[in-house]
């Protein structure tokens, strides 16, 4: 795979026996040099067509999206990977946020609101872990 991609980049050399990238053990301890390489071949073609030629040269590859990419991605959408739900620290208002991952068919989970206001789970988490009456205390002294 590797010498399929040297070729598309223009240069076959790298994937040669006896080259500085012939292994998979040299192409590891130059890393860094190789990433930069193949960064300043890869910022030459548009992402589209990058892809479709690593496609065509049998090279897997894919897109890194950004958060713009993930919330205007139908196949995102498809899978309710971006919801919406309302914001109580924001006053109730819509955002959008991450779904659940992963989902699974016959338990695929939910999100049923936002963040939770501060202190709002204090009594099923610090309760839970110290006691009611423990936590009624802190509260009487400001700790909580």
């Amino acid at each position: 795979m590797f010498g399929r991609l040297a070729d598309l980049a223009g240069h076959p050399d790298w994937a040669a026996p006896g080259g500085r990238y012939g292994t998979h053990v040299s192409r590891g301890e130059r890393q860094a040099e190789l990433d930069s390489e193949l960064a300043a071949w890869t910022r030459t073609l548009d992402s589209a067509e990058l892809l479709k030629l690593l496609d065509e040269a049998g090279v897997p590859s894919g897109r890194i999206y950004t958060a713009r990419d993930i919330s205007n991605d139908e196949h995102f959408a498809a899978r309710e990977m971006i919801v919406e739900v309302e914001e109580p620290t924001l006053g109730g208002e819509v955002v959008r946020g991450p779904g659940i991952v992963p989902k699974l068919s016959h338990t695929p989970g939910r999100v049923r609101r936002g963040s939770p206001l501060l202190g709002e789970d204090n009594d099923e988490v610090l309760g839970g872990l110290i006691g009611i009456a423990e936590l009624d205390r802190l509260r009487t002294a400001g700790v909580v």
